[in-house]
């Protein structure tokens, strides 16, 4: 019984110690939960904040957006406008030609004319004094065009002793003005081998001073080598059209189809040593120059000549009336009958013989006088030299 009792009484016991351990956690949950708002409000609160800080970034990011937006079309405004400035800078470059490198020169090429005209500088630093002039041939691709808008280029110091070109062939001395554009000479159908200064075409050579190549500025050897020897990078080169070839005019070139293969496989003007041109000498044409002095003696000569003719008919002349006039005056004797118009006839007669012999006195004199200006035009041919020219 009473194990019975002691069974009770563990049992109870246990109970009520449950029991209070479940009032200690349920009071200990409640004051947590009293607690909790707290913290969420301060939770709430910093979130808050930290949106407004995200507010304050993204209207940040919004803004500076904005203002690289209008920096971004300031400098494209700017661009623009610099482009308007360079563009009407090319225009008036001709007028303005102030110095904005080092470069020594300044080269005009005249499209319309076929001539080069390099510039060198003034007191003022302007390129306004013309150094020399050069023929040349431009093409249709030549600035400005369609590929090459612009009318002036810097060149950018781009240089080839031997240069191949479109179509197989070759160029000396080749300058770059930009892109596909360059200074050159006269195309060759062979290479930088020996044999290639031989291979001129020639034909294309005779056409400089007109349009013949495709874009590229072709001139003589000689002025090749000087623009390759003396252009340097930075140099500005500019293109227009006009009649007149510039200041120093348009140069010449010699045509040379006519003469032998041997001849007219080189440039003229190469430098080169072994040039066949530079011992070459014409052929001399041995007719005399018609010169303005050979021409007045011929002159004088077929005077004297027609003089001595007309002399010599006068006397003939002279002398026919000579015979007739003494028939009629022995008529008019023999007459004794003879009317006052006989009379009148006789003395008209004399008077007429008078005249005759005063012609034929003078003629005498004039013939005196011929004779010595044949004697002096003969001392004169005498004492003259006989020019003679070379032909090409």
């Amino acid at each position: 019984m009473n194990q019975n009792k002691k069974k009770v009484i563990l049992y109870f016991g246990f109970i009520l110690l449950c029991i209070f351990f479940f009032i200690v956690t349920f009071k200990i949950t409640v004051i947590k939960l009293n607690n909790k708002p707290n913290n969420d409000n301060e939770n709430i609160i910093e979130y808050e904040e930290q949106e407004e800080k995200e507010d304050d970034n993204i209207l940040k990011v919004i803004i500076d957006k904005n203002e690289t937006e209008e920096e971004n079309e300031l400098e494209e405004t700017n661009k623009i406008e610099e482009n308007d400035t360079a563009k009407e800078n090319n225009v008036n470059s001709q007028e303005n030609k102030t110095v904005t490198s080092k470069a020594v020169y300044y080269i005009k090429v005249n499209n319309k004319a076929n001539t080069v005209t390099i510039y060198k500088k003034d007191a003022e630093g302007k390129y306004t004094i013309p150094a020399k002039a050069m023929i040349c041939s431009i093409g249709d691709y030549t600035p400005p065009c369609t590929k090459y808008p612009n009318i002036s280029y810097v060149t950018n110091g781009d240089k080839y002793k031997w240069a191949t070109l479109e179509g197989h062939v070759y160029g000396q001395y080749a300058t770059r003005i930009v892109g596909g554009i360059l200074f050159h000479s006269v195309p060759y159908s062979d290479g930088w081998k020996n044999a290639a200064k031989g291979s001129l075409e020639y034909w294309e050579y005779d056409k400089l001073g007109t349009k013949a190549s495709l874009g590229c500025v072709r001139l003589s050897v000689a002025d090749a080598k000087w623009i390759y020897d003396n252009i340097g990078k930075g140099t500005t080169v500019e293109f227009y059209s006009d009649d007149n070839p510039g200041p120093l005019g348009k140069p010449t070139a010699k045509k040379i189809s006519d003469y032998a293969d041997y001849l007219r496989g080189w440039d003229p003007t190469d430098p080169d040593k072994n040039n066949p041109w530079i011992t070459y000498v014409e052929p001399v044409n041995t007719k005399p120059v018609q010169n303005s002095k050979n021409i007045e003696d011929e002159s004088a000569q077929t005077k004297i000549q027609n003089n001595k003719e007309n002399e010599n008919t006068n006397k003939k002349d002279i002398e026919q009336n000579l015979e007739t006039n003494k028939v009629q005056q022995n008529n008019t004797v023999k007459n004794e009958s003879t009317s006052q118009s006989t009379k009148n006839t006789l003395q008209n007669n004399n008077q007429t013989q008078n005249d005759i012999s005063n012609v034929v006195s003078n003629n005498t004199i004039s013939n005196t006088i011929t004779n010595n200006t044949v004697s002096n035009n003969t001392s004169s041919q005498n004492t003259t030299v006989t020019n003679y020219t070379n032909t090409e």
